[in-house]
């Protein structure tokens, strides 16, 4: 496997699973509060905007450092991949060099 265990199936109570629900109720919040006419008391926008804020940078920091594993787990792939072509070249050029000579020879004898 690469990357290690593949994650656990989405499980009660899991991340994706919280993520799924707070997506929902947000984009069900946001049509209430647009078809809406009521006045929202300053204290909960307030209360509401940290914590969309600290969310939105928890997640940040969150998908950067998958983005960062994710990185490094490429460059090391690349790394072996270009190992395993730069094998595989030298391999070719070694046969055909060989076989090159073994004409020269047969030429030249």
């Amino acid at each position: 496997m690469i990357g290690g265990p593949a994650p656990p199936m989405a499980e009660f109570g899991g991340l994706a699973v919280s993520t799924e629900q707070i997506c929902r109720s947000l984009h069900d919040y946001r049509k209430k509060l647009s078809s809406t006419s009521d006045a929202l008391p300053l204290e909960n926008v307030r209360e509401l905007e940290r914590e969309l804020s600290s969310t939105a940078r928890v997640l940040a920091e969150k998908a950067s450092r998958n983005e960062t594993a994710m990185v490094k787990l490429l460059d090391r792939y690349s790394e072996r991949l270009v190992s395993m072509l730069d094998e595989r070249i030298a391999d070719s050029v070694a046969r055909e060099v060989r076989r090159n000579v073994g004409r020269d020879e047969e030429g030249s004898g």
